[in-house]
């Protein structure tokens, strides 16, 4: 793994798993307030540059537009989808490619 760059930049980055359990975080809007405080309150510590919340993945099968509709033998097409709030991609230093550039590639 260390022949090929991560795809991000983890020099001065803190990773911390946070988990949210127990009766007061039973409803999506007490997590959403907490999670929101502590970004809130990490962008206030001195030295921090981007702060960004991964919520993790939802793993589904997913249709593709044109293409030809699977057998019953065979698999639906897989994708991972992450959830991440808006300064995920500064934090962990990942630059976000205009359209164009994307394409291209």
């Amino acid at each position: 793994m260390n022949a090929f760059p991560p795809g991000f930049t983890p020099e001065k980055t803190l990773v911390m798993r946070v988990s949210l359990s127990g009766a007061q975080y039973r409803t999506w809007s007490r997590k959403r307030g907490c999670t929101q405080e502590l970004l809130c309150r990490i962008e206030t510590v001195p030295g921090v540059q981007a702060v960004g919340l991964d919520c993790g993945t939802l793993n589904t099968s997913v249709h593709v537009e044109g293409a030809p509709a699977t057998s019953p033998l065979r698999e639906e097409p897989f994708a991972a989808i992450r959830f991440v709030s808006p300064g995920y991609l500064r934090a962990i230093g990942v630059p976000l490619l205009p359209r164009a550039v994307a394409r291209q590639q």
